[in-house]
């Protein structure tokens, strides 16, 4: 099938999966976790049953009560698809019932949709280093990402005086951070955190008032094609 044909979700990304996969797909079933190393559905079975007889040591997965809940066969023609591409320019990555698959050949993803229809499939654009592209207008022109780290409670009271300023748009997460009351002198800031600006002085007041907390910038753009 061509890739033209197959339901794949364009994502802009500046870099590939592992810095070297364009496509990723991804199974999921219940209980494929148990397919890790398993070449064969009666391995894949026998999994099963090691971690019925360890579940102190499965525990965080809950131990398994119901086979009736495995779909065997889309199991058994996963484990297939594994065997297939083993040893070829691919990486296999199971988390709990998922089973993500990366590769640079959009026939590895045809395979995956004709033993699962509606497996998920994404494919990376990549784009420019320093520019973040949305479908609709951006929020701003600029966006500035914070490094995780502890702050003390003076830090967190400058950047909630920085802010207050209307120079700059916090995200939601970072604003309900920034404003949650505790006991403690200091308060956690991630690098999921981020801070959305339009005049590019923002950016050197922020580098001298907060320069350890600065990671990544951005220019923000709509994306035209």
């Amino acid at each position: 099938m061509a890739l033209s044909k197959l339901k794949v979700n364009q994502v802009d990304r500046e870099k590939l999966y592992f810095n070297k996969y364009t496509y990723r797909g991804i199974f999921e079933t219940k209980h494929l976790y148990y397919i890790y190393d398993a070449k064969t559905i009666d391995e894949y079975r026998s999994n099963l049953s090691h971690a019925r007889d360890n579940s102190v040591r499965y525990s965080w997965r809950k131990t398994i009560l119901d086979d009736t809940k495995i779909d065997f066969d889309l199991i058994e023609k996963i484990i297939r698809f594994k065997r297939k591409y083993s040893g070829k320019n691919i990486t296999f990555r199971c988390e709990g019932d998922k089973m993500s698959v990366f590769s640079n050949d959009d026939k590895v993803l045809s395979d995956m949709v004709k033993i699962q229809p509606n497996a998920k499939l994404v494919k990376i654009l990549p784009s420019p280093v320093g520019i973040k592209y949305f479908k609709k207008e951006p929020p701003s022109k600029y966006r500035i990402y914070l490094k995780s780290s502890r702050i003390s409670e003076d830090t967190r009271d400058s950047l909630r005086a920085f802010i207050s300023r209307d120079l700059a748009m916090p995200s939601e997460s970072l604003s309900r951070s920034l404003a949650s009351q505790n006991q403690w002198k200091w308060s956690y800031i991630h690098d999921g955190h981020f801070i959305n600006y339009n005049e590019e002085t923002t950016l050197s007041y922020m580098g001298l008032m907060f320069s350890e907390l600065i990671g990544k910038v951005y220019k923000l753009e709509k994306k035209t094609d």
